[in-house]
């Protein structure tokens, strides 16, 4: 440009002018940590504990004549004992009349489920409440009615265990 110009005058842009701010670099040397030694924690004391005697079962015996349900048969020498394919479930349950608001407690049953859903009998497993609450939580489960278990695709007999919490 200055070839083919050389009288120009060169006028300095106001970029030039301009104060730019000051980069410093400031090297900072490279630190290594020393590995500090892994502490120890001191061992524990053995105290001698005295231990119980293991309580061993006696030897139990299984009739497989008295697992037969209604024409489900257990194969001898087989080593568990069958599950329906669809367990009993609850389809209407009844709740027990009003009960004293002074009684509380817990009642668990023990029903057996028959092939047309209702119940054909009971074993009382726990209960923590008198005799009339007992008399009026059977009186309701006797009118509640169940899906009876399926097994092998036939309804079968079967036992299932109910709880029931008096407050």
């Amino acid at each position: 440009m200055f070839y083919f110009f050389p009288k120009g005058k060169i006028i300095p842009s106001q970029a030039a002018q301009k104060v730019l701010p000051v980069i410093q670099v400031i090297e900072i040397p490279r630190t290594v940590q020393k590995k500090l030694k892994k502490i120890h924690r001191p061992k524990k004391p053995a105290v001698p504990v005295a231990a119980e005697e293991i309580e061993l079962l006696d030897a139990l015996t299984i009739d497989f004549e008295d697992l037969s349900q209604e024409g489900v048969v257990l194969e001898e020498g087989a080593s568990s004992v069958a599950v329906p394919d669809r367990q009993p479930r609850q389809l209407v349950e009844v709740v027990p009349e009003e009960i004293d608001k002074e009684i509380s407690g817990i009642i668990v049953l023990s029903l057996k489920i028959g092939v047309d859903g209702n119940i054909l009998e009971h074993k009382v497993i726990k209960n923590s409440t008198n005799k009339v609450c007992l008399q009026k939580v059977l009186k309701a489960a006797y009118h509640s009615r169940w899906e009876p278990a399926i097994f092998r695709g036939r309804a079968v007999e079967f036992w299932v265990e109910k709880t029931y919490i008096i407050n």
